[in-house]
This record gives C-alpha cells, sequence and structure tokens, in this order.
C-alpha cells in the first residue's frame, strides 16, 4: 500500500521515526513509493477509474484477478478508496471553489468600478448644485 507503514488501515498515524530522529511525517522518505506500492497504486488507480467505491465482493474479486494484491489486507484496500474518493472529492471542491473566487473577483473589480464611476459622479452633482444654490 502506499502507506509505507505510517499509517493503518484505520487511518490513525504510528509515530516511528527515521535514523534521524524525525518524526515521519517530516521525512522525504514518506511520499516514497517502492516499485510494490506503485504496482499496487496503479492497480487501484485504474480500478478506480471504472468503480470508485467497490464492494466487499468486488475487493476480493480483485485479489484474484491481481494476486500481487494477496498480502494486502482488504480494510487495507478499502481504506485505500476511501482516501482516493475523499481525494477526489477535494480536488473537485477545490476547482469549484476555485472558479467561484474567479467570478467574484471579477464581479468585485466590476463593483469598484462602478462605485467610482458613481462617486464621481455624486461629486459632479454636489458641485452642480452648490453652483446652483449660488445662483439663487
Amino acid at each position: 500500500m502506499a502507506t509505507s507503514g505510517n499509517r493503518d488501515a484505520a487511518g490513525s498515524s504510528k509515530h516511528r521515526s527515521n535514523s534521524n530522529n524525525e518524526i515521519w511525517w517530516k521525512s522525504p522518505s514518506y511520499l516514497q513509493f517502492d516499485d510494490e506500492e506503485e504496482e499496487h497504486s496503479a492497480i487501484f488507480e485504474e480500478i478506480f477509474t471504472h468503480c470508485p467505491n467497490p464492494s466487499t465482493s468486488q475487493r476480493l474479486e480483485m485479489k484474484h484477478m491481481f494476486p500481487v494484491l494477496n498480502k494486502i489486507e482488504d480494510k487495507e484496500i478499502k481504506a485505500w478508496f476511501d482516501n482516493r474518493r475523499a481525494s477526489a472529492n477535494l480536488k473537485k471542491k477545490s476547482c469549484e471553489l476555485n472558479s467561484m473566487k474567479e467570478k467574484l473577483t471579477a464581479t468585485n473589480k466590476f463593483l469598484k468600478n462602478e462605485n467610482a464611476n458613481l462617486t464621481k459622479k455624486v461629486s459632479e452633482l454636489l458641485s452642480e448644485n452648490v453652483y446652483l444654490k449660488q445662483k439663487l
């Protein structure tokens, strides 16, 4: 699995230290995968495109179709798909928020321009009002 032994299937962190006595999440090796984990990840990614939420029977079928997955417990496979769906949802929300931010930025720019124009118009009307009062 892509957890590199740092998290169990339930998602709780295992506090292990590397040789420099750094906590695992500060270690650059934390995000490195070995060849077997790369292969597992590639298989899971391919399956995810067709079935993002496999049932227990589908996960067992995966193990039969891909013998390299036999070393992985079902709860670890389930956790991988749970994490991948959460990641996909975060990416989707991030795109939506970026789109909304662009729209709000454009609206803000428009409103600032409109405010400047209206402020100028108010200033002109006040000047005209002063001029007309003086004429009376």
